[in-house]
């Protein structure tokens, strides 16, 4: 796991950034069970606050709602604020 990899770094590291994804199956009340790539970003996270509290300390979460490349490209997913795409880099 990634947490524990860079916990080993702790005497060195300035600032970990680690992507995270909200706890789908917690959050929905039982009604997604089935969204493991979430769920395990999660995993992560509580992992980090429960085993390594001083990489904790240097961690900064970053939650993306989309991929990256969606800012670029943001096709028929795009934010929309009336008829108008929102959020696309030009």
């Amino acid at each position: 796991m990634i947490v524990n990899a860079a916990a080993t770094t702790l005497p060195t590291l300035t600032c970990f950034i680690l992507s995270m994804a909200s706890h789908a199956t917690k959050w929905s009340h039982g009604a997604i069970i089935f969204n493991l790539h979430f769920d395990a970003k999660w995993m992560a996270v509580e992992h980090l606050r429960a085993v390594h509290p001083a990489l904790d300390a240097k961690t900064s979460l970053c939650k993306r709602p989309v991929y990256a490349s969606n800012w670029k490209n943001p096709g028929p997913m795009a934010w929309r604020r009336g008829n108008t795409a929102v959020g696309a880099l030009s």
